[in-house]
């Protein structure tokens, strides 16, 4: 089995993509639950939107949104086939909440993404063959990551870890079923995984 995290912000040389800056309005300082995988969909606003930043000029909308905020926010299709797979191994809640993308005119450009936030973290790091500094108990960077394939054999095919949750590492069943279709702004990075 191979794991994968996924790149938020996109491909950034190209300068037509839409990237946003933005937290969705009316979250205020609850944004950073959609970062650390924290539940919240009961204070989630209806009607969320986010706005594209005025001083980028990008609006070609791509099946991924490039943000800086380390969101996850993909189009319907991607959202179903996320959602069609974790029904497969429902052990991390997992939510999908609707977002507008707000255009540079103040006219909705799109209703059609959803940020996606696993909620909580799974421990599925080899801590033998990683290097990970740490000061008392938070981590202050990771040098090398290296996963436990044993421990990934009991995770969801989506998952938070929590020495880096803002990160969103997914099982290649989920990842091809995401690279057979015709998605765009979509970069996988591969994850060392310990076989042994």
């Amino acid at each position: 089995m191979k794991i994968f995290y996924i790149d938020t912000l996109g491909d950034l040389r190209d300068q037509s993509l839409c990237v946003l800056d933005g937290v969705p309005e009316g979250i205020g300082l609850k944004y950073s639950f959609l970062v650390k995988g924290r539940e919240l969909s009961d204070s989630y606003p209806e009607n969320a939107a986010i706005r594209m930043s005025d001083d980028r000029e990008g609006i070609k909308l791509a099946s991924l949104i490039g943000n800086t905020n380390r969101f996850l926010i993909v189009n319907t299709k991607i959202k179903e086939i996320i959602e069609n797979k974790s029904d497969l191994e429902s052990k991390m809640k997992i939510e999908y909440l609707p977002v507008s993308i707000i255009n540079h005119k103040n006219k909705v450009h799109s209703d059609d993404y959803f940020i996606i936030n696993p909620v909580g973290y799974i421990d599925v790091v080899d801590y033998d063959l990683s290097v990970i500094n740490y000061f008392k108990d938070k981590v202050l960077s990771i040098k090398r990551l290296i996963l436990d394939e044993t421990k990934i054999e009991l995770a969801p095919v989506i998952f938070r870890i929590k020495e880096d949750p803002t990160k969103y590492f997914m099982k290649d069943i989920l990842t091809n079923a995401i690279n057979e279709g015709d998605f765009s702004n979509i970069k996988f990075i591969e994850v060392v995984v310990n076989k042994e």
